[in-house]
């Protein structure tokens, strides 16, 4: 079992509450998760400053899933609600 060390972290009230939203929802089980996470791919990158992410090992299912809905969000447009279309107003034409 490798060894682990503990570290004292205080963030802003403002921080640990976007934090937690992100545990929320990401479904991380905990803050603890997501700061660990993100410590992770910064020793990679601060290791491997010239190496693409693809390269740093192969993809699990967690990182598919959240690269899979950020390709989402790069895609999506508002859908109007049932009752609630747009109005779209255009100029009149002139004869």
């Amino acid at each position: 079992m490798s060894k682990r060390r503990r570290i004292n972290l205080s963030l802003r009230e403002e921080t640990y509450d976007e934090l937690q939203q992100i545990v929320r929802d990401y479904h991380f089980k905990n803050a603890c998760e997501v700061v660990n996470t993100l410590i992770s791919l910064f020793l990679n990158k601060v290791r491997n400053p010239y190496q693409p992410a693809s390269a740093l090992g192969p993809e699990d299912e967690d990182e598919r899933y959240i690269r899979d809905m950020f390709d989402e969000f790069e895609t999506w447009e508002p859908t109007p609600q049932a009752g609630h279309a747009p109005v779209i107003k255009r100029p009149r034409r002139t004869k």
